[in-house]
């Protein structure tokens, strides 16, 4: 029974992986939230090459900075990098990760990883392409055909519900707007972010569901794993979004790394 019982959990984690990347749908204040930099400019060069320890192919995108929030100040340009590309006649994928191309005019919310590399939150959704009027397929008023649009994508993700960490069966649209609503929604965000971050913290309030008391040796134990995922958060999602323990959830984090990464040509 128990063997079955894997089986199924394979199974079902394999699907789910092979066709889209596990993440939390996150609006405006929520990658405000989870980000470090918000950065709007121009691509300027885009060039993928693999990581120093030769483990995995990342794509370098340089942007040249016209504004930015947050934190410090980035100077002219930023670099992020993106995960996968294809280096010589070898080509990673991973499903949920945007593309990028030169001259291209993008809005990022970025978070920075353990290794100072600027990464995009919430893999897609971080993206915000900038058109000088809106996109073709976009149905607006007659007021607003000739105003600047942003809009990112979901293209490739799989959203979950971080509260019962279960599948999020709600449909999300895309963050579609004109360039001055989202400016407003955005400037907001960050208000709203810094008002509570001067906030006292209540020693009534629960810890986080992920990180309560009875996931703290999981959270140890899958420190070494967390580089797969977005954030701590996302990982111990999945983690209960399969219903597996341990033993079985090496087999997931392994199909992770499987379902990222294209065969050798």
């Amino acid at each position: 029974m128990r063997l079955l019982s894997l089986t199924v959990v394979i199974l079902f984690v394999n699907v789910n992986f092979a066709s889209a990347t596990i993440a939390k749908f996150m609006d405006i204040p929520d990658l405000v939230e989870g980000s470090v930099q918000i950065v709007e400019g121009e691509v300027r060069a885009v060039e993928a090459q693999w990581l120093s320890d030769g483990s995995q192919i990342f794509t370098r995108v340089d942007i040249a900075v016209e504004q930015s929030w947050l934190t410090g100040a980035l100077g002219n340009s930023a670099t992020i990098w993106i995960e996968g590309g294809e280096v010589g006649t070898t080509r990673q994928v991973v499903t949920g990760v945007p593309s990028f191309r030169c001259e291209e005019k993008v809005i990022v919310f970025l978070w920075q990883d353990s290794k100072a590399m600027l990464r995009l939150t919430g893999l897609a959704q971080g993206k915000f392409r900038l058109t000088p009027v809106p996109p073709d397929d976009e149905d607006v008023p007659d007021e607003l055909e000739n105003a600047p649009w942003v809009r990112n994508s979901h293209s490739g993700l799989l959203f979950f519900d971080p509260e019962s960490g279960q599948e999020d069966t709600r449909e999300h649209e895309p963050l579609s707007m004109t360039y001055k609503d989202f400016r407003a929604q955005l400037e907001k965000a960050i208000a709203d972010a810094a008002e509570q971050s001067e906030e006292e913290p209540n020693p009534d309030e629960p810890e986080p569901k992920f990180f309560s008391a009875e996931s703290r040796s999981a959270q140890s134990r899958a420190e070494n794993f967390s580089n797969l995922f977005n954030s701590p958060s996302e990982f111990f999602a999945v983690w209960r979004l399969c219903g597996v323990g341990k033993f079985e959830f090496l087999f997931s984090a392994s199909l992770r790394v499987l379902c990222v990464s294209a065969l050798r040509k």
